[in-house]
């Protein structure tokens, strides 16, 4: 699976959502970019092309990533586990979301998790992970840096959390 999309194990960051303008996915390529991984790790983008993609791909060759940043597409549900679980860590700086599910597969895959400090991110996340502003190109750098010396007692507890975050449990807190 890894051969397939080009990346080799704990060599890469993992990104799963609509490959999207709105997902901040130019400001995280900037942030790779600018934490100085780009040269030796990649960012594998797995999802769909939605609106904006365009500029996404614009970001990718005004920065010279096209070797380093890897737009997957679809992939099918069984590989995603494998790409998660395999990889430094989720990147997952939004703007906004209404629950974010990849952050609670990275902890339930034992990868860290860097997301943003705005909408729902920061709750599902319940400080298990880096929160960033996803403003800030510079913090979503540093956060990028913070996921290659990840606390290996922080993903226990970040893995254990998630294995809270059912559907059951949410219907009842609901």
């Amino acid at each position: 699976i890894l051969r397939k999309f080009g990346v080799q194990q704990r060599a890469y960051f993992i990104f799963v959502g609509a490959i999207s303008a709105r997902k901040n996915l130019i400001n995280m390529i900037e942030g790779f970019k600018e934490s100085g991984l780009s040269k030796e790790t990649k960012f594998l983008l797995v999802g769909f092309p939605s609106m904006g993609s365009d500029k996404i791909k614009e970001t990718i060759e005004k920065h010279g990533l096209r070797n380093h940043v890897i737009l997957a597409d679809y992939v099918e549900d069984q590989c995603i586990p494998v790409l998660y679980r395999n990889s430094i860590g989720l990147a997952f700086a939004t703007l906004y979301e209404g629950f974010g599910i990849p952050i609670i597969d990275a902890m339930l895959s034992r990868v860290p998790v860097v997301y943003g400090n705005l909408g729902a991110a920061p709750e599902v996340g319940n400080g298990l992970g880096v929160a960033v502003n996803p403003f800030s190109i510079g913090e979503i750098a540093a956060g990028f840096q913070e996921l290659t010396r990840a606390d290996n007692e922080k993903i226990e507890v970040a893995f254990e959390y998630a294995k809270t975050v059912t559907w059951k449990n949410t219907a009842k807190k609901t």
